[in-house]
């Protein structure tokens, strides 16, 4: 097929999958870090500068964000690091307090500022943290440390490692409204095949907002929300506002649910 053939073959298919919206921004949005987290194992290119613990970061992590989240179950290591060492903090839920939510977040991403020259421009954190939730009964029973050891319950762990790392690898950022696409089916367990970064939310859905470090660097704590493949598919041809309303309409904008139906 030739060159020209090939073009316009694209553009009919895109065409073709393009939903019409009443309004005049649904267009794709270019993704700076690009159809890129398929690698959640140690990468075979390089060679890549190992990374140590930082204490600064972990400690300021496990005060700012346990003070909003629930007691801390336990921290999840990495054997071998690069570029940036990525711990997995695991916190429980609080019945007492009416919340029935684990949550995991990392600590570590921040050891490096992500590239985001309109961020570094306009004074907005070039630092963050990443975090995801499940409701308490996604552990049944179980305590969070031994859930994730889990085979088919390891992948929001392996997610949250390769989405720390993944800016830091391609020299790019990410930020509220991304949407990155992992390998469908290559996690086992999990149904979902594209992560959507939304503002974490947490008290009557606040945003938490950045926290300040001892070294003035201003962190800001992302919401990962796993998208089912209709929807990862969907917020490649459109604007991720619509996909974003629909989330919050059906409730799936911030805790995640294995079970849940797709919103579009």
């Amino acid at each position: 097929m030739s060159t020209k053939k090939t073009i316009a073959a694209a553009q009919s298919d895109q065409a073709a999958h393009t939903t019409n919206l009443p309004c005049e921004c649904c267009v794709p949005t270019p993704d700076p870090v690009g159809r890129a987290a398929d690698r959640a194992s140690f990468p075979h290119e390089g060679p890549w500068p190992s990374a140590r613990r930082n204490l600064m970061v972990s400690k300021a992590a496990e005060e700012r964000l346990g003070s909003l989240f629930g007691p801390l179950e336990g921290v999840v290591h990495e054997t071998r690091s690069w570029l940036i060492y990525v711990e997995v903090h695991l916190r429980g839920a609080v019945p007492e307090k009416d919340y029935p939510f684990v949550d995991l977040h990392t600590a570590g991403m921040s050891q490096r500022p992500m590239n985001n020259p309109e961020g570094r421009r306009q004074g907005l954190p070039l630092h963050a943290e990443l975090t995801m939730r499940f409701p308490d009964a996604w552990c049944e029973g179980e305590s969070l440390l031994k859930t994730i050891s889990r085979p088919e319950k390891r992948w929001p762990v392996l997610w949250l490692r390769a989405l720390a790392r993944l800016p830091h690898e391609r020299n790019s950022f990410l930020e509220r409204g991304h949407v990155v696409t992992f390998p469908e089916g290559e996690y086992e367990g999990c149904p979902f095949n594209g992560a959507l970064m939304a503002d974490a939310l947490w008290n009557d859905d606040m945003a938490v907002g950045p926290y300040i470090r001892e070294d003035m660097a201003a962190v800001e704590l992302l919401q990962v929300v796993p998208l089912l493949p209709s929807e990862t598919a969907f917020a490649q041809r459109n604007c991720v506002d619509h996909l974003v309303k629909r989330l919050e309409a059906a409730d799936a904008h911030e805790t995640v649910r294995l079970d849940r139906a797709p919103v579009i």
